[in-house]
């Protein structure tokens, strides 16, 4: 395995827990529980993946975040 292969799985690996957080976020918003807590599971466990420790649980943070605005605008409800 040479370098970039190497940092193409380190950055997918840092970005997973930050995507499956926004995800799990705009689930949660449009009224899917389930999904929600499925998506933020997993993303806990990519962020327990993600070496530094203390990174992958941020950018879980960061995803939660990120995933909290513009959900339901422009839906008719």
């Amino acid at each position: 395995m040479n370098e970039a292969t190497f940092v193409l799985i380190r950055l997918v690996v840092w970005l997973l827990p930050a995507v499956l957080g926004f995800l799990a976020m705009r689930a949660w918003r449009g009224g899917r529980a389930r999904v929600a807590s499925g998506l933020a599971l997993g993303g806990l466990l990519a962020g327990l993946l993600a070496k530094p420790l203390p990174v992958g649980l941020v950018l879980l943070v960061l995803g939660l975040l990120a995933g909290w605005g513009g959900v339901l605008q422009g839906t008719k409800r």
